[in-house]
Parts: structure tokens; sequence; C-alpha cells
């Protein structure tokens, strides 16, 4: 039985309020973002600011996640940290998976996804690279998984360990890969601007 606490409605607000500033200050310009001295929200301070304002301690983990896009499933891979090295055992799983198939991996330019080495195993295994442009998440489906991880297992939960967190988002996987047409549906590339949430992109 999974050991998992539901915040209060206090707590709720308070991570709720610091979570628009988040998105927020993300979407100001890259320039803008340099210039103040605040440091970003990232998920370790958000856990770290948790435990101190609230005294409640949660646990955090890193995962990698794939769309497969002509399946319409997805594959999400639990890890220490987004690093070199598991981002080379992700390319190895999906080799492994899809011995024979053509693969070309869409993704963005985080410094692991840019590494040499990384590079060099994706050209060893016949992985073809496809890199995004800088600062374009919304042409990355695999995105719109993170919402939804969110939305079914993280928002407003404290799992009390890592095992728990990490059962929780197999068991995830695990439902929405029996729905590949709420998968396609939910996983969409966007190709169009939304007014309002451009304008949170400029500064006045």
């Amino acid at each position: 039985m999974q050991a998992v606490r539901f915040f209060c409605e206090t707590v709720q607000t308070a991570l709720g309020d610091r979570i628009k500033e988040a998105l927020s200050r993300a979407a100001l310009p890259p320039q803008t973002r340099q210039a103040k001295t605040i440091p970003r929200w990232t998920l370790k301070r958000l856990v770290q600011w948790v435990r101190e304002k609230w005294k409640i301690d949660c646990c955090r983990e890193t995962v990698s996640g794939v769309y497969i896009y002509n399946q319409a499933t997805t594959r999400i891979f639990p890890y220490e940290k987004a690093e070199t090295t598991n981002t080379i055992d992700v390319l190895k799983k999906l080799r492994t998976e899809f011995p024979q198939s053509k693969i070309t991996l869409v993704w963005d330019g985080a410094p692991y996804h840019r590494a040499k080495l990384v590079k060099q195993a994706a050209f060893e295994m016949n992985i073809n690279l496809e890199p995004l442009p800088g600062y374009s998440p919304d042409f990355l489906p695999v995105e719109h998984l993170w919402q939804w991880l969110r939305e079914d297992v993280t928002y407003h939960l404290c799992y009390d360990s890592k095992q728990e967190l990490i059962d929780a988002v197999t068991n995830f996987q695990h439902q929405i890969n029996t729905y590949p047409l709420a998968i396609s549906d939910r996983l969409w590339v966007q190709k169009h601007l939304e007014l309002e949430e451009e304008k949170l992109r400029f500064s006045k």
C-alpha cells in the first residue's frame, strides 16, 4: 500500500502560486530571465521550499519519457538524474525494443542531448537524432506527457519514498498505454499561437 499524503488546501494554494510564478518567469524572454538575480524555480528548490515552509518531506525523481508516435504509446524511464550516461541508456532501451526499426528521435537542446558521447552512441545504434530549434517546446509532444503525468500522479500529492513515486509513474504509463487514441489526442503538436499565452513571453 502506498504511503501518499494529500496536501491541505492551504499548501495546495501556496504551491499553485509558486508554480504560476515559475511558469510566468519561464515564459520571459531569455535576456530578461538572465537579468533577474532571483534563482529560477526547479523541482529540487520546490521540494526544499515545501520542507522549509511546511515541514513536509517529499521525494522527487527524474524520469525520461518517449512518445512513440506511430504506435501512440509511451515509455517512461526513472533515473537518479538527467545526464549523458542515462540518456545513452534510453537509446539502448529503444534499440533493444525495436531492433530492426528505423528510429528518429526528436528532442530539445538539453546539454545531455547535445553531448558528443550521446551523438556517437546514437550513430552506432543507427538512431537518427533531430534536435528542435531553441525555445520551441510546443513542437515536442512529450511535453504534454509531463503535464498529464503531473495532473494524474504528482499534483497536490506527496510520496514518502522514491519507490512509491516510481510505482505510481509505472502504473500511470500502463494505464494510458491501454488507450492509444487518448494518447494521440493528448500528445499533440501545437500548430498555432494562443494570443494570451504568447503575451506572457514578452515583457511590457
